[in-house]
């Protein structure tokens, strides 16, 4: 009769925890490198050495137990050279949430092969990618390392249409390393023609800055001739970092005239004009009220509830207040997170105001500078609105 009951009550539940293991293991089985390439999308060739295939299960074993954490991060995708910036990126991306993607050894047909477990289900905010060093060595063709390459990206684009791409050329290498400069330099011909089109995709030149005149590596950025040192790292930030700002600022250029709306009322008068990357507002009759001259961007597409980060260079010949502001572009005007008065200095300085926007309208939210109560200028540059 125990056995009965045992029967009974205990193998319907061992049943129902068959199918949990079997997705546990189905998860498990997709992190692991297959067996053949024939399994695999994409051509060219797959490292397969013992040392590898530890390295890629470990790895994408660890990522699949933080996607959670990363979700929204901008996602740097690749290699040993990707995986080189360490997780903590070497300090040089404090400002924004970063999760790294590198394999080292790994061939672009990898990256293909991982893309939908390691990059997409953390829903990136962009992703940048370096990759097909390591198909050389293989002996891949520059053509079969393009193709992956557009691959990799028209499926980053089915998944997101509007999530920012940066594709960085092959970073040159040397003979001596199986990586020749001519082949180097025809793989990233064939991906800028590939992509040229897409306005999805920036295509960052990581070539021409570390070549030296025969086209190779420089032995003061890459020591084995293959992988950047600190210096190496710290230069390739310093050329991402303008294209992010470019791709996730809100604003319009500074310093295109037609990007402002400039607004006098009842006594107040002023002028702009650009001064080579400046724009530059006079005041020149104060108004009775500060809002008597204004000068905004407008259009702005500005997510309730959103936290947001406006900063800019700007600098007063005579030492002025002004007033920051982010409100609403209709009649019935009012601010929307943001009005702080800002002393500015007789000498540029950076400035930055932090704000959650509330009660904002879709797509007619406005940004820009309160300016009539005091005579005087002020020229401003590198302004700059990204979400948080």
């Amino acid at each position: 009769m125990r056995k009965l009951i045992f029967s009974c009550l205990v193998l319907p539940m061992l049943a129902l925890l068959v199918p949990q293991v079997d997705a546990q293991q189905a998860d498990g089985n997709k992190l692991q490198l297959p067996s053949s390439n024939d399994t695999m999308p994409g051509v060219g060739p797959v490292r397969r050495l013992d040392w590898f295939v530890n390295l890629w299960n470990k790895r994408r074993a660890e990522w699949a137990a933080k996607v959670e954490a990363d979700k929204g991060a901008m996602v740097f995708f690749g290699d040993s050279i990707t995986q080189g910036w360490g997780d903590d990126f070497k300090d040089l991306f404090t400002d924004m949430k970063v999760a790294n993607r590198g394999i080292s050894g790994d061939t672009t047909r990898g990256m293909l092969f991982r893309l939908n477990e390691d990059v997409l289900k953390v829903q990136p905010k962009a992703v940048v990618m370096l990759m097909g060093t390591n198909d050389l060595e293989e002996k891949a063709e520059p053509e079969m390392i393009r193709d992956n390459v557009k691959s990799i990206i028209e499926a980053l684009g089915k998944h997101d249409a509007k999530m920012p791409i940066i594709v960085c050329l092959v970073f040159p290498s040397s003979e001596t390393k199986a990586r020749p400069a001519d082949k180097i330099q025809r793989i990233n011909e064939l991906i800028t023609e590939a992509v040229a089109k897409n306005k999805q995709v920036t295509v960052l030149d990581t070539w021409k800055p570390f070549a030296d005149d025969k086209g190779n590596a420089k032995l003061e950025e890459f020591p084995d001739l293959l992988h950047p040192n600190d210096a190496g790292y710290r230069k390739w930030a310093g050329l991402l970092k303008p294209a992010l700002v470019k791709l996730f600022n809100l604003m319009k250029p500074t310093n295109e005239l037609e990007s402002w709306q400039f607004e006098e009322h009842f006594d107040g008068k002023g002028t702009i004009r650009v001064d080579g990357e400046q724009i530059v507002f006079q005041t020149t009759k104060q108004g009775s009220e500060n809002w008597h001259v204004q000068a905004y961007q407008t259009r702005l597409d500005l997510e309730e509830g959103a936290r947001y980060e406006l900063s800019f260079t700007a600098s007063s010949a005579e030492g002025r207040t002004v007033y920051v502001t982010a409100g609403i572009n209709e009649d019935d005007w009012h601010n929307i997170g943001l009005f702080e008065e800002c002393y500015i200095g007789k000498q540029p300085d950076t400035y930055k105001f932090t704000f959650t926007a509330s009660d904002t309208r879709k797509g007619n939210n406005r940004v820009g500078f309160v300016l009539g109560d005091q005579s005087g200028s002020i020229s401003v540059s590198n302004l700059n609105l990204k979400k948080l």
